[in-house]
């Protein structure tokens, strides 16, 4: 109240040009951003002392497929926006111990009263500040890694389970997200029977090597985002329109 009242004075303020209105409106915004920030500090450190006296509550947004996916989406593209590389997020992600404290995290971020947004600002600057602490190394010592052939083109063993079919498409749809490859695009890759025999084949020979599920789609996410990047713009616009005019 006082601050909009302090900005309508100096609007009436008939010898006020705009250049005092655009500076004092500078400084009310930098406050603003200043006290923001300190709050979103102060809920961090709150947090983090919740998670070490043993708090291991989830967000109320857990149950939600659709909020998860946007949490998810929107932490990595915080993070790397800031400089972290993309194999590292997908290491980090794709551990379990790894996911489940930044899951609880956010949880306690929450309970400080943080918003959706700001519980993925924190979540973000943890994996900002894992990847300069722990980095490449972080990354090698939880990513497995697997040949795409393995000389055989047997599909996996969940082949022909509809089920699973689905699960395994979702995910590589949600790990390809950040890549830049658009759901329309995979979903017409994956309609096309060159590419996805290839994917079944990579699928299978990752599955043989020990490889889990999540490294299946991992590895098949691989596969189709560089399949696709080697397309020229006028063939990529063609498949597109292709599946589009089919379906």
């Amino acid at each position: 109240m006082v601050i909009l009242f302090f900005v309508a004075l100096v609007l009436a303020w008939p010898t006020a040009g705009l250049s005092i209105v655009a500076y004092i409106a500078l400084i009310i915004i930098k406050g603003v951003l200043k006290g923001k920030s300190r709050m979103h500090h102060a809920d961090k450190l709150r947090a983090q002392r919740s998670m070490a006296d043993g708090q291991r509550r989830v967000p109320s947004w857990a149950g939600d497929r659709s909020k998860n996916e946007t949490f998810i989406y929107g932490i990595q593209n915080l993070a790397m926006h800031h400089g972290v590389p993309q194999p590292f997020l997908t290491a980090a992600l794709s551990n379990s111990e790894t996911l489940t404290s930044l899951v609880r995290y956010a949880a306690a971020m929450e309970q400080q009263g943080s918003s959706f947004t700001e519980q993925q600002m924190a979540v973000s600057e943890k994996l900002i500040d894992m990847w300069k602490s722990q980095g490449e190394e972080y990354a090698a010592g939880t990513s497995a890694q697997y040949d795409d052939t393995d000389g055989q083109t047997d599909p996996p063993s969940w082949a022909d389970d509809e089920d699973s079919q689905r699960e395994f498409a979702a995910g590589v749809q949600r790990l390809a997200a950040p890549d830049g490859l658009k759901p329309s695009a995979l979903v017409a890759m994956f309609s096309l029977q060159k590419p996805l025999d290839e994917s079944l084949a990579i699928a299978g020979a990752v599955e043989r090597q020990g490889g889990s599920f999540k490294d299946q789609q991992l590895a098949v996410k691989n596969f189709m985002v560089r399949w696709w990047n080697g397309l020229s713009p006028d063939l990529q616009d063609q498949i597109s329109h292709d599946f589009e005019n089919r379906y």
